[in-house]
């Protein structure tokens, strides 16, 4: 005769059933609820996004394990020869290796020219080996365009509070003293972009080309209103740099990147 099943098996049986029937009605009541379902919004990448991403990703290349390489480095070479090709200037490795030839062809420039190249920027830019030239074309884009790609303004100018990422810091160099109506496209001086923006604690971080003989980092202060605050002195961030710091009276300038392109 067969034998009735044990109480324990029984109880193990049941409880499976159970187990079962409640994730059943579970799943059954998820997809059948009135409950909105949570909605993902992608966050449109803008050009000027893929600015600061381009930057970024330009940083990463100058400062790897830990370490920060240096413009003679070898290892960098190829880097700055593809700068100085988009400015138009087919570099050697012999003046790669000389000190003094690169002291007098300071790289910033083509390094913004070959970030805005990589974001994507095409004929919409004018590259070029020197910051003033298209730091006067955007002053003069204001002046002829009502929502122009790139738009500078003098650091005092309302539209310069609050820089957002992408937008370029406009700096002296040498000792200079331009400001926006003054510099002209044969002028020294130099540029950064803006990677980050910290409103609580009032600064931005830019990232600027040929500082340091590297891709560096400088961190900015900003005042209460979200102005280039120039009492104050930028510091790079770079453990190595001999003067991390310098007078914000030196940044005269502010382009911005129209976010809605």
């Amino acid at each position: 005769m067969q034998k009735a099943p044990s109480i324990r098996l029984t109880m193990i049986i049941i409880c499976t059933c159970v187990v079962a029937f409640s994730s059943a009605f579970a799943m059954t009541a998820l997809f059948n609820s009135d409950e909105p379902k949570p909605v993902v919004v992608e966050e449109k990448m803008t050009f000027k996004k893929m600015i600061a991403l381009k930057t970024l990703e330009e940083y990463d290349r100058w400062h790897t394990n830990g370490l920060t390489i240096r413009e003679k480095d070898t290892a960098v070479r190829s880097i700055l020869k593809a700068y100085w090709k988009l400015g138009g200037i087919d570099v050697k490795d012999y003046q790669l290796e000389n000190g003094s030839w690169q002291y007098n062809h300071p790289w910033s420039a083509v390094f913004i020219s070959w970030v805005m190249k990589q974001a994507g920027a095409g004929d919409r830019f004018p590259y070029s080996i020197l910051h003033s030239k298209y730091i006067v074309w955007a002053r003069n884009n204001v002046k002829k365009e009502q929502q122009p790609l790139y738009a500078a303004y003098d650091v005092t100018d309302s539209l310069s509070a609050w820089p957002e990422p992408g937008d370029l810091i406009c700096m002296n160099r040498k000792r200079n003293r331009f400001n926006m109506n003054t510099i002209d496209p044969s002028c020294i001086s130099h540029c950064d972009i803006v990677v980050e923006v910290n409103k609580e604690q009032g600064y931005i971080i830019s990232v600027g080309g040929n500082v340091g003989q590297t891709v560096n980092k400088r961190m900015i202060w900003l005042d209460q209103n979200g102005f280039v605050d120039t009492t104050r002195n930028y510091k790079v961030l770079d453990a190595e740099e001999k003067d991390p710091e310098g007078s914000q009276k030196e940044i005269f300038g502010i382009i911005r990147v129209n976010r809605e392109y």
